[in-house]
């Protein structure tokens, strides 16, 4: 059994990697070599890595050399993280505490994931308001090409968010993302579906790395990264349908130390919610002044997202991550802490069908 890597230990690391993959926006391109002679002091840590997920960028196609680098790393961390016993999972469930900080306020709430290979993925999520009562059930599913969220009682932060289907604007889902942020629903064609998809690879790259082949993600090694200690991780561009992230894998343990992406910044925004005290008009009114503002001020800008991954442990043969942290200009925004896996569980296809379209289509 492989040891736990002590969470407060992994984060100095990451953050120290964290430093690399928010340098400057054309950091000197160097070889390895350089890169370990590169050790003076004053100098700022080195990567051959050059920056991945900007907007507007149309990057090269990998390399058939970096796409083959990158297939070495990845089943080095299959080893790492159990090699025989990842590769008879079919299934994957576990469930986690998780803590959100909005400005000077924190919403907890607990959640199952559901994975059934290669494309399924379901988060039911129980939600607590700051005074301690219930927050309401916000269900996320991907099915293949479809994606919608479903949220049943409660009303949280945000004002009621209606399924994808339906026309829904995603505020509940806003108060609900998981680690990737933000997640609202829609076809994988639109914005909000492939919000959603793109927080089903980053849960699942970030939980098991070495299935990112089942769900149709692409690798390639991009270069390397060295923290100030030393210490030395792979870096991997991930791309799949809308999907763009960048993780660091620490090449002493192969384990996933960080991930980086863009995601939408949606700090300084006034938040929808309900209103207290006034007439059912003054609510409604306020509401759509609300809207309009959020339609003049445009598109919220993209900001790069840090998660980062420690406290691994066995379970059933797997090594899993049982802390996850996602950070956004050195603040942290959300922490997981995972408290049960289950491998292989009894998962069927009709768990992750969209009810109400069955309800609206009776055979």
């Amino acid at each position: 059994m492989q040891a736990r890597i002590p969470y407060r230990a992994a984060i100095v690391i990451s953050a120290a990697l964290a430093m690399l993959a928010s340098g400057a926006p054309n950091p000197q391109v160097v070889s390895a070599a350089s890169a370990t002679r590169a050790q003076e002091p004053a100098s700022r840590p080195v990567t051959e890595a050059a920056p991945g997920g900007e907007q507007g960028s149309t990057p090269a196609p990998p390399s058939e050399a970096s796409i083959a680098k990158a297939k070495e790393v990845l089943q080095a961390v299959n080893e790492a993280v159990g090699g025989a016993a990842v590769a008879d999972l079919r299934s994957l469930a576990f469930e986690a505490d998780t803590r959100r900080v909005f400005g000077e306020r924190q919403m907890s709430s607990t959640f199952t994931m559901r994975v059934l290979f290669p494309d399924k993925f379901q988060r039911v999520e129980e939600t607590e308001r700051p005074d301690g009562t219930p927050g309401g059930t916000v269900t996320l599913t991907v099915n293949g090409q479809e994606s919608w969220m479903e949220r049943e009682g409660g009303g949280g932060f945000r004002g009621r968010g209606r399924g994808a289907r339906e026309g829904g604007s995603g505020e509940a889902g806003a108060a609900q993302g998981g680690p990737g942020g933000p997640a609202m629903g829609g076809s994988r064609g639109g914005g909000r579906g492939r919000a959603m998809h793109g927080e089903f690879y980053r849960a699942l790259l970030g939980v098991l790395p070495s299935a990112a082949p089942l769900a149709g993600l692409t690798l390639a090694h991009v270069g390397e990264a060295q923290a100030p200690n030393g210490q030395t991780a792979d870096v991997l561009d991930v791309a799949g349908d809308g999907f763009k992230a960048r993780v660091f894998v620490d090449r002493q343990t192969h384990l996933l130390l960080m991930m980086t992406y863009q995601a939408p910044s949606f700090r300084g925004m006034r938040r929808m919610g309900p209103q207290r005290g006034g007439s059912e008009d003054e609510r409604r009114k306020a509401l759509e002044e609300i809207r309009r503002e959020r339609q003049a001020q445009g598109p919220p800008p993209l900001v790069e997202t840090q998660l980062f991954f420690s406290d691994y442990g066995d379970e059933g043969g797997v090594q899993v991550p049982h802390k996850i942290i996602r950070q956004v200009d050195d603040q942290v925004e959300e922490e997981w802490t995972i408290t049960k896996v289950e491998l292989n569980p009894d998962l069927e296809p009709e768990q992750f069908k969209d009810k109400r379209k069955q309800s609206r289509n009776p055979e």
